[in-house]
């Protein structure tokens, strides 16, 4: 709550803030891998990333800035979450997921809807090949509320019924904390 409630302030609107997540997450490391399986530090980087908060390098980056992004990790079991918000509605669902594939038809691929907390969210998968992304691989869920857009989804490394899962349960218990 506290890394959201730094970011809704620095950014000046709502963060989507999980109130539960899976035991043992933590900010994704940032750097070099090391042999001894730390990491070298990047210079301008904190060591990891948020869950949900600020980019972790400064200078912001221009094409990151006033964005949310979150992005977290269990080593075992293997999971990786990203949460993600925009500063204005974002309609163009690999935008809002940062996919920056050259191949438009391996960009994303859309499913159904479904509604939480009142918020019409979209499944959105991102595909591995042709793609570079945070979200590569991931099981998203994307929707657009006040303003801003926001996307939430953890790494399909399990059966595609067991992240949508978590997904759901991870967005359930999630709030959007106020600037």
């Amino acid at each position: 709550m506290h890394q959201c409630r730094d970011a809704a302030r620095a950014l000046g609107y709502a963060v989507p803030c999980p109130t539960r997540i899976p035991r043992g997450l933590v900010g994704t490391p940032i750097g070099i891998p090391t042999r001894d399986g730390g990491f070298e530090r990047q210079p301008g980087c904190h060591s990891r990333f948020p869950i949900a908060g600020l980019s972790p390098c400064r200078p912001i980056p221009k094409d990151l800035r006033n964005w949310i992004i979150g992005s977290s990790q269990i080593d075992l079991p293997r999971e990786h979450l990203v949460i993600r918000g925009s500063p204005r509605p974002v309609r163009d669902y690999a935008k809002a997921l940062a996919v920056e594939g050259l191949d438009p038809a391996k960009r994303v691929r859309v499913g159904g809807w479904i509604t939480l907390h009142g918020w019409r969210a979209r499944w959105v998968f991102v595909p591995v090949q042709g793609n570079e992304s945070i979200f590569l691989g991931h099981v998203a869920l994307v929707w657009t509320t006040g303003g801003h857009t926001y996307a939430v989804g953890f790494h399909d490394w399990n059966r595609r019924t067991v992240t949508r899962a978590m997904d759901l349960e991870l967005v359930r218990h999630m709030r959007l904390v106020n600037p």
